[in-house]
């Protein structure tokens, strides 16, 4: 069985594992349409229970289905290929110049600047939207990208957020793009921008790499699930900051 047919088999019953629940809740307030009596011996007229407890025993097998389908499937995460677009910089100065301002005009402040290794830098820009809600943008600047320098650049960022709020543990909700400039392209930077996207509770990301070396733009892609509109608003930022419009990625497609 192939890994898409494992996949969508798996998406079906958490679907059903997903309406089934919505019945368990849902359920009960059916018996409002019936005649109050006294004498029931279970919490709601017969039919309507009978149906409950057969809901309830399908939405648990769901759930230990997906559990076992889960182990036993060992469906191997995707690639999923980053949305290319040309670079209309030469270089990393120019670009700096250009993204820096257009970020500082759309509301963001400049934090100080990180050097994490020997020619590399983090520069974090950072915008409140809401109660307890920050809007984040990480240009981080290296020649080639590994996953040691990868791990360096995001404690950078961490460093630079916590310098923000003057304190270790952070609790708002951040929405981080994070853009990294590199001269020649790696397996690292290769698995960030085409890896699928997993979003968190209260962390949301969208990566972006930027090849001087191809003169490539690349901004990884979210599939589906958890806070996919989160993703297109992050993606939408991003295309405002760098002034490239929508109209002119879809005719280059067609």
């Amino acid at each position: 069985m192939s890994d898409k047919i494992k996949e969508l088999v798996l998406k079906i019953v958490i679907v059903l594992g997903c309406l089934f629940g919505i019945l368990f809740i849902v359920l009960p307030f059916f018996s409002l349409f019936f005649p109050y009596d006294p004498d029931l011996e279970v919490p709601f007229p017969q039919p309507i229970y009978t149906l409950w407890i057969t809901d309830m025993i399908l939405f648990f097998s769901c759930g230990g289905l997906i559990v076992v389908l889960t182990i036993v499937f060992k469906i191997k995460p995707q690639p999923v290929k980053a949305e290319k677009m040309p670079l209309a910089f030469e270089d990393y100065n120019s670009l700096l110049d250009f993204i820096q301002n257009s970020i500082i005009l759309n509301g963001y402040k400049r934090q100080q600047v990180i050097p994490f290794i020997s020619n590399g830098a983090v520069i974090v820009f950072v915008r409140p939207s809401g109660l307890w809600k920050l809007d984040c943008i990480a240009l981080v600047r290296v020649n080639e990208l590994t996953d040691e320098i990868l791990d360096k650049a995001n404690k950078a960022i961490t460093k630079s957020l916590c310098g923000y709020y003057g304190k270790e543990t952070i609790t708002d909700t951040i929405s981080m793009i994070t853009i990294v400039c590199v001269n020649r392209i790696t397996p690292t930077f290769q698995k960030l921008v085409n890896s699928n996207i997993e979003q968190g509770f209260k962390n949301f990301r969208l990566p972006v790499g930027i090849s001087f070396g191809g003169k490539q733009i690349y901004i990884a892609k979210q599939k589906d699930g958890f806070a996919i509109t989160k993703y297109k608003k992050l993606r939408k930022e991003f295309l405002n900051i760098m002034h490239i419009q929508e109209q002119k990625i879809k005719a280059k497609k067609k």
